[in-house]
């Protein structure tokens, strides 16, 4: 083992996902994760392959589990370009699984427990600009009523819940909203259009619907916020060389978001008051969007990887770099307690065949 690692396992060739820390059959954490030739892997919280898959393609996306039967028992729940997948604890199929998709997926599918039932809905946006829900059977729910995008959506449906009702909303690429309920009605329309940098955008649920905004970054770097009543607002916080990575989440867990950009050396982040909270500086290049965490006492944590050193940092709610950071990695990477004794274990990995374990201090 190199870089003082607990583990260190080597797939057939270079990683593909993000190494996804999963709840394990028994009463540790294991690890999904794919390779660029396609395999999915199942690996134990001592690193050791438990099972091995071929997909077709790549995952779009990220990994869920959900308890489809309600027994106890989670599956894993993903999708590719065509397929919907969900894989028992063994890496088997579950019955119905695959889905075909009726039209190739333009992004990862959003699973909902709307009721806290485990009757779980799927819904994926495709090629002919439709959305699909499914149950957890892989069945298409009737009653879902939604005609069609105006132009393709490639980022997952969003789901906020305002004065006790369900309301989705999606973004397609002429940057139009749909705010529709869980029968696929839409409920608002918006004039106003959405053009963010990266086609990323954050909603936030208000107290009334009219309070619920859409959040992201424009072009020159500047945030917009949107109003599910058309009123737009436009905030400059900092003149920047390049326009940088955007997150809006709630780092302090007061219920206040923050705003979280990613330049190419520093994270930078502002307060509601528009005051700089922190400003923390990288020693190299940084390459990739920045990850979020929500940890354990509702607190956030920013991830932020850069492969020129294969380094990987992990920020806290302060603007410190949390004990033991940087670790090898400079793929986006995990967080979990993988053999449930009360230490955090980092996930990482490199650009070559290596998924690295390490306990944070």
């Amino acid at each position: 083992r190199e870089n003082g690692s607990l583990w260190e396992t080597a797939l057939d060739t270079t990683v593909s996902s993000r190494p996804f820390v999963v709840n394990g059959q028994k009463k540790t954490e294991e690890i999904f994760v794919q390779d660029d030739a396609n395999s999915i892997y199942l690996i134990s919280s001592d690193g050791k392959v438990m099972w091995k898959k071929r997909l077709d393609e790549k995952i779009m996306g990220d990994v869920h589990q959900i308890d489809s039967r309600n027994n106890g028992k989670t599956q894993y729940l993903f999708n590719t370009r065509n397929k919907i997948y969900l894989l028992d604890g063994k890496g088997r199929d579950v019955r119905n699984y695959p889905v075909e998709l009726k039209s190739p997926a333009t992004a990862p599918l959003s699973v909902f427990d709307y009721d806290e039932d485990k009757a779980y809905r799927i819904l994926i946006c495709t090629e002919n600009r439709r959305i699909y829900n499914y149950n957890s059977l892989g069945e298409q729910v009737p009653g879902f009523e939604f005609g069609k995008t105006d132009d393709a959506v490639t980022s997952s449906v969003k789901r906020i819940q305002v004065e006790g009702k369900d309301l989705l909303v999606c973004v397609d690429l002429s940057g139009k909203t749909y705010i529709i309920n869980k029968k696929g009605e839409r409920k608002i329309t918006l004039k106003e259009t959405i053009v963010s940098v990266d086609g990323n955008y954050f909603v936030e649920a208000g107290k009334t619907t009219p309070q619920c905004k859409i959040v992201y970054l424009d072009k020159k770097g500047n945030v917009q916020k949107l109003s599910f009543t058309d009123e737009r607002e436009n905030i400059a916080l900092k003149s920047f060389s390049s326009v940088p990575h955007f997150l809006y989440k709630d780092l302090d867990n007061d219920n206040i978001f923050e705003y979280i950009f990613l330049t190419d050396k520093s994270l930078i982040v502002f307060n509601q008051n528009k005051k700089e909270r922190y400003d923390v500086k990288f020693p190299e290049k940084i390459t990739s969007a920045p990850q979020f965490f929500r940890m354990s006492d509702g607190t956030g944590r920013v991830g932020v990887m850069c492969s020129y050193t294969n380094e990987t940092y992990l920020v806290d709610c302060t603007g410190k770099v949390c004990d033991g950071f940087p670790f090898h990695g400079s793929l986006p990477f995990s967080l979990g307690d993988i053999n449930k004794d009360g230490s955090l274990n980092v996930i990482t990995s490199t650009t070559d065949r290596s998924i690295f374990a390490y306990t944070m201090e």
